[in-house]
């Protein structure tokens, strides 16, 4: 729910604090009140929800706004991180259980009209983590309702520019930990970070959840591209054929050959042709991802490698039409 700017000043106005530090002068935290208020008011690129905040970039933004209005609160206005411990004793601010928690930051939900025990949905936790990142595989399927399972781990990706090193085959996975760098566990749900590259990932978008809750995430298109190409990350075979059977019904096909002309990986594009086809699913030949399958197909001689439909796995069949082996 939204935090109101009247009820939010009012709060702030009767705080006084009693830290070691210099306290603001009444006067001077009546003007930090309303500046604070209208940061944490509504959604922005930097931060996609401003409900839900890890500690540091909250303290990021507080010793922003005490930057930014230096000449009316003067020198002696706390810090970020005395603001912070202020508004945890206040109740202002709501520390969220993280199991396994393996950067050490803390996540705060700051929404006084939230019930006291009301849950928060990990996505928007997860967003928390890492604002610039974007909410991708097993997450964004079951986001997206691709998948009747219930993830069992929810992925954020921090984008790098261009490609991976390599571009002739689809990127494995570089960390240690296949599913990549474990953020934290909540709810039950394992919270993990991964590198993605930007020009693998044209397709993202900002999706609006509430008045100040909003989560950067992969298009359904985009993420119907990533099943195929990070299959462990979407939660394994079995889910990606699901997905993908939704795929006649659900998805843009015009946006999804967009995705793959901006990929630009003629192994991706067949891949797709041949789920599509292993699935029955039809395409009209005077698309825009129609003539892109045809394109490529028509590329295609018997001495191209047979690759598989899914990297990193094996399957005895073969479509003869885009030289890529299937169950």
């Amino acid at each position: 729910m939204a935090i109101h700017c009247k009820r939010q000043t009012s709060d702030f106005i009767h705080l006084s604090f009693f830290v070691t530090e210099p306290s603001p002068k009444p006067d001077l935290w009546q003007l930090f009140a309303p500046i604070l208020s209208e940061a944490v008011f509504s959604p922005t690129n930097e931060h996609p929800t401003v409900r839900v905040w890890k500690d540091t970039a909250l303290i990021w933004v507080i010793n922003r706004l005490a930057r930014e209005h230096r000449a009316e609160l003067k020198t002696t206005f706390p810090s970020g991180a005395v603001v912070l411990e202020k508004l945890k004793k206040i109740k202002w601010l709501r520390e969220l259980s993280l199991a396994e928690n393996a950067a050490g930051r803390s996540i705060y939900l700051m929404d006084m009209e939230a019930a006291r025990d009301e849950p928060v949905d990990v996505l928007e936790v997860l967003q928390a983590a890492l604002p610039a990142g974007v909410i991708s595989y097993f997450a964004a399927l079951s986001f997206h309702e691709l998948t009747s399972q219930m993830p069992s781990f929810y992925h954020i990706g921090r984008l790098a520019n261009g490609h991976p090193p390599s571009s002739t085959a689809p990127a494995k996975a570089v960390d240690r930990n296949p599913l990549g760098t474990v953020l934290f566990e909540y709810d039950g749900v394992m919270c993990y970070e991964t590198k993605r590259y930007r020009g693998l990932t044209p397709g993202v978008q900002t999706r609006v959840i509430g008045p100040r809750t909003s989560y950067r995430i992969t298009t359904l298109e985009q993420t119907l591209l990533d099943a195929i190409l990070q299959p462990l990350r979407c939660g394994g075979e079995a889910v990606v054929f699901e997905a993908w059977g939704h795929a006649a019904r659900r998805a843009d096909f015009d946006r999804m050959a967009e995705h793959l002309q901006a990929i630009s990986w003629e192994s991706l594009v067949r891949r797709v042709g041949a789920m599509l086809e292993m699935l029955g699913t039809e395409v009209r030949n005077d698309s825009v991802l129609g003539k892109l399958l045809s394109k490529v197909k028509n590329q295609l001689n018997s001495t191209d490698e047979v690759i598989p439909l899914l990297p990193g796995l094996g399957f005895a069949h073969e479509s003869a039409t885009w030289r890529v082996s299937i169950p």
